[in-house]
């Protein structure tokens, strides 16, 4: 999709660990390969099994050379929109986009068409991108424009010149802005070697002309490098990555609502430290959301994901061992429920255990819980036991707690 080769597994389990970190809306397009893109969201929200947020894009399409062409009439938004619900495997799209305001003399056919489209209930909200603040005017002529998807970072404050930015704060659109790290250059990763070794098929890595990629090209590669490294500095002052700086510059308009991020794949080794002051649990790693278990009471379940390795696997049997021998002393005889071969993703996980505990009477997980969360004697032996288990095995691993409902 022009970042280079993506393996569509590598994207799925991205998503999933986004929506397990507390992402709740996913941005895609059908312009990005061509419904490539719309296919993998549609399975990992799918996957997830929880509601999420999804937008979405019309009014790129393909020439015969899949090339992308900036068109859009009433036509082809109608069959674009029946591509997006398949692709993205849902009824209803929550917010729908003119992805580029062309042919500008379509402006209000296309505006229209969406209008047309929310009385239908194919798609909740209604929003542009790309457009300029005249053409935003022109479109609110018809009806209220719920947002705006412009670029807009640190290196591109385009908006902020051209007014979008004014219109909106005006007239309660929303800006939900995409490449607020420049497409990947203010990450804080790009260097001579990085910049070296792009994929052939990366479009960064050929268009010395266009506005971001000649920041890697000379001469404007020296003086971007230096920047880079400024603001590492800067960000580093509050122990903050520049990724995070340029985000937050983004965000720290009010008339932004939220800034587009993206990522190829999870890397497990990259998690944030600070992951359980965010949430409730402590993360190694991240797996398959656990899904509710079918024809069971309303109750509550609570498990760890761990990969082991055959070498650590007895430390970790007797990691268990323990853990499970302070449960029951602790009152709680019927909470552990076993040592489960894990499935994951559709796939064989090889090292991968479950361990769940399973609760099916109010009274029971709500005596769990209580327990847990005062730090009473089982909470503090499962956190001991939760550390033993990290000291000695070593592997990757996750808590997580949820409750469930009969299907």
């Amino acid at each position: 999709m022009g970042w280079g080769p993506q393996d569509e597994a590598d994207s799925i389990a991205a998503i999933l660990e986004a929506l397990e970190a507390g992402i709740n809306w996913i941005d895609t397009a059908h312009a990005y390969g061509f419904g490539l893109s719309e296919e993998v969201v549609g399975k990992a929200v799918k996957e997830w099994g929880q509601p999420v947020t999804v937008a979405t894009k019309c009014g790129v399409l393909p020439n015969e050379d899949r090339t992308p062409n900036r068109f859009t009439s009433r036509a082809t938004i109608l069959e674009e929109v029946e591509g997006s619900l398949k692709r993205l495997q849902t009824d209803c799209i929550d917010l729908y986009q003119l992805h580029w305001p062309e042919p500008d003399e379509g402006v209000e056919e296309a505006w229209q068409t969406l209008f047309d489209l929310q009385q239908q209930g194919k798609i909740k909200w209604a929003g542009v991108s790309n457009y300029s603040a005249a053409q935003l005017q022109r479109a609110t002529a018809l009806g209220p424009v719920s947002s705006l998807q412009p670029r807009y970072s640190l290196l591109n404050r385009q908006i902020e010149e051209e007014g979008q930015l004014d219109w909106c704060g005006a007239n309660n659109c929303g800006i939900v802005c995409y490449s607020p790290m420049e497409s990947g250059l203010l990450t804080g990763k790009v260097t001579e070697e990085w910049i070296a070794n792009l994929s052939d098929t990366d479009w960064r890595k050929h268009k010395p002309d266009h506005p971001v990629s000649a920041l890697l090209h000379p001469p404007r590669k020296e003086p971007f490098l230096k920047l880079v490294a400024t603001l590492g500095e800067i960000a580093a002052g509050s122990d903050h990555t520049v990724g995070q700086l340029a985000v937050a510059w983004t965000l720290r308009r009010p008339e932004v609502t939220s800034a587009i991020v993206g990522a190829s794949k999870y890397d497990p080794s990259k998690a944030p430290e600070d992951m359980a002051s965010q949430r409730e649990f402590k993360y190694g790693a991240t797996w398959v959301p656990l899904k509710p278990f079918p024809r069971l009471d309303p109750g509550y379940e609570r498990a760890m994901r761990i990969k082991v390795s055959q070498a650590n696997l007895p430390a970790f049997i007797g990691a268990l061992a323990k853990l499970e021998a302070e449960i029951i002393a602790a009152g709680h005889d019927t909470f552990m429920n076993g040592l489960f071969a894990a499935i994951g993703g559709g796939t064989n996980e090889a090292g991968t255990y479950y361990l769940k505990s399973i609760t099916s009477s109010v009274e029971t997980h709500g005596a769990v819980i209580d327990d847990y969360m005062a730090g009473a004697a089982w909470g503090n032996t499962y956190n001991e036991a939760v550390a033993l288990i990290d000291e000695v095995v070593n592997d990757q691993f996750e808590v997580c707690e949820q409750y469930y409902t009969a299907e």
